[in-house]
């Protein structure tokens, strides 16, 4: 496997960061997994993970698109929105004009980058009442549409499948809404897939070992814990609310 790229930047929320993926040295995550993965082949990949959890995609813009750009990337993700669609409001056309305002200086800029849609669902939706269930579907389905245009519009790739991704409980930590290890380790493989179409690398399969729903779901709840997350009630509606 040959990999072209030497200088990888990943900008977004807490997916990206890696919560839902705690290890004994500290958040792991589908990105810091995806590079593990491709320094097998070439082990001087530079990377910086600039993700931060709890903002929207105007606040990731804000925060981190200048810092993206000084460090020069020839591969960029950009892997945000989910504050957005469990805001108070979300407006499908100003999400998607606020992803292409990070998408497009970073193309500009002659980066690769990646991106990508959202599960059609999240099992956190079943403590809902159907009606909020059925609207935050509904956005899913907004933003991952957004995203595709994103991504045609500027030529940028998009981790995605062909009829949506699905998210099952066993790819999904006790919150019910962010990914354990293993769901992490999907998404990862979805960047794989999506990065082997474009340069052509051999997109071998990302290791799940050790990436048991109890033990990577146990070990997020005690992390929960440990940063206080679970002091008051409704405990879900926060945890979704920090994403």
């Amino acid at each position: 496997m040959t990999v072209p790229w030497s200088r990888f930047v990943a900008l977004g929320d807490s997916l990206t960061e890696g919560i839902g993926d705690p290890t004994r040295a500290g958040l792991l995550g589908w990105a810091d997994r995806l590079v593990a993965h491709l320094r097998a082949s070439h082990p001087n990949l530079q990377y910086w993970n600039l993700a931060r959890r709890s903002l929207t995609t105007r606040e990731a813009r804000d925060q981190q698109l200048d810092r993206a750009l000084e460090l020069n990337p020839d591969l960029a993700s950009v892997a945000v929105g989910m504050n957005d669609i469990l805001g108070p409001d979300f407006d499908m056309e100003i999400y998607r004009d606020d992803l292409a305002s990070i998408v497009k200086p970073l193309r500009d800029s002659g980066a690769t980058v990646l991106t990508g849609t959202f599960p059609a669902t999240l099992p956190a939706l079943r403590l809902m009442p159907r009606d909020k269930a059925r609207k935050y579907r509904s956005r899913l389905h907004q933003a991952s549409v957004a995203v595709r245009r994103v991504a045609d519009a500027h030529g940028a790739l998009c981790m995605d499948a062909p009829d949506g991704w699905r998210y099952t409980m066993s790819e999904c930590s006790i919150d019910g809404c962010h990914p354990n290890a293993r769901g992490h380790v999907h998404i990862a493989q979805l960047a794989l897939d999506a990065l082997s179409r474009e340069a052509g690398i051999d997109p071998a399969h990302i290791g799940r070992d050790g990436c048991r729903w109890v033990s990577t779901s146990a070990r997020h709840l005690r992390w929960l814990t440990t940063q206080g997350y679970l002091h008051k009630a409704p405990a879900w509606a926060r945890r979704m609310s920090r994403a």
